[in-house]
């Protein structure tokens, strides 16, 4: 019998970064700090603008929220940041939301989110505000105005997304149970739940239709039940693709967004 293990996102990482308004024509993400976080220690402060993290450039909080859930606590983080106009680097050991809170024995797949009027931290994973109305890109979708389906996908648009860089198999020889993506609208995203009977190195994907990833988590050596927030409608409504492998085994859906 597979290992049955509950992902809890207290022990996620969690590098304590609200994104700020961009200047004009400004490269990077403009961000404030949360309190005994690691990006504070690190020496971050508010109005700084990151470039880069870990060597991967940082266009906008999509990025930012790509490189940080590839972390995992205790890992090394390093950060290029524009401070002045003066280009900075600093280096540190990221934390999980636990350490950062001071939380113990939490569990953060019930705790309630309580805003104070702030944009979300980090790895909550999505951003309340949106200015990609004048960046070429459709504004995100509200969630009480949404309606998300999951479908099979064609070998037409499995060969397509590959061609885009995505490597997508539609065999679906991993077996996954119970999957299921619906919106939580206290916090404004979607809840993807799925369950793994069997283990193995694990890592869950979403793109859009040009390949973009959205979102990305490296499970490590995981089974049993995944629950996570997934911020699909960032993006407007369209085509996503969802990947779940293990091993050298793959699950692969569409996801439609429309905005009804």
């Amino acid at each position: 019998t597979a290992e049955k293990v509950k992902k809890n996102k207290c022990e996620d990482s969690f590098f304590g970064i609200i994104e700020l308004d961009k200047g004009s024509g400004q490269e990077g993400v403009r961000v404030t700090t949360v309190s005994n976080s690691t990006a504070r220690e690190m020496g971050l402060k508010e109005g700084d603008v990151i470039l880069y993290i870990n060597g991967y450039q940082m266009y906008d909080w999509t990025d930012i929220g790509i490189a940080i859930n590839m972390l995992a606590p205790g890992d090394k983080i390093t950060v290029d940041f524009l401070r002045d106009e003066k280009r900075n680097k600093a280096s540190a050991l990221i934390k999980s939301y636990a350490e950062t809170k001071n939380c113990s024995n939490c569990d953060c797949g019930d705790r309630s989110f309580n805003l104070d009027g702030f944009k979300p931290d980090i790895n909550i994973s999505f951003t309340t505000k949106d200015d990609r109305n004048g960046s070429g890109r459709e504004p995100r979708v509200g969630i009480d105005q949404a309606r998300v389906v999951l479908q099979e996908v064609s070998s037409t648009e499995a060969k397509n997304m590959t061609t885009k860089g995505f490597d997508m198999k539609i065999a679906n020889d991993l077996p996954v149970n119970n999957l299921r993506l619906y919106p939580n609208s206290n916090i404004g995203m979607y809840e993807l739940q799925f369950e793994l009977a069997t283990k193995g190195t694990t890592v869950v994907q979403v793109v859009n239709s040009v390949g973009r990833r959205i979102y990305e988590y490296d499970l490590g050596q995981f089974s049993g039940d995944f629950s996570d927030y997934i911020d699909i409608s960032q993006n407007g409504p369209g085509t996503y693709f969802l990947k779940i492998s293990q091993n050298n085994k793959s699950f692969v859906r569409k996801i439609v967004l429309t905005n009804d």
